[in-house]
């Protein structure tokens, strides 16, 4: 019998995440986890929280509604603010000493062993 390695892989795509994005941990993060301040924090305060939404019914529009959650969706910065925002799956990964790549609302979590290492139940 020829043993080598064997990788477990796990592919996570996580829909809709972008527009799931909560505001105020978002910003938190930035602010606490990544030292962002002054005018940067400022700047996304504004992409972020001066957002609203209205929906038209039959030619008229319901009032606004101020969005308390979701990133633009055409914005050159939304994957960068994904990652940010998902960066405790890093943590998590290591903690189980588990590789992993991670690109916006996709994320690759795998292991390498030895295929002795394994049994099958």
């Amino acid at each position: 019998m020829v043993t080598g390695k064997v990788t477990i892989l796990t592919l996570l795509d996580l829909f809709a995440a972008c527009d799931t994005i909560d505001y105020s941990v978002l910003l938190d993060r930035l602010s606490d986890w990544y030292g962002i301040s002054g005018t940067a924090l400022t700047l996304f305060h504004s992409l972020l929280l001066n957002r609203f939404q209205s929906i038209n019914i039959r030619k008229g529009f319901l009032n606004a509604e101020r969005l308390v959650c979701g990133v633009p969706q055409c914005s050159v910065i939304r994957p960068l603010l994904l990652t940010l925002y998902t960066t405790r799956l890093n943590s998590l990964s290591h903690r189980h000493k588990l590789d992993h790549h991670l690109y916006a609302d996709n994320t690759q979590v795998y292991i390498s062993t030895a295929d002795s290492d394994l049994s099958l139940v």
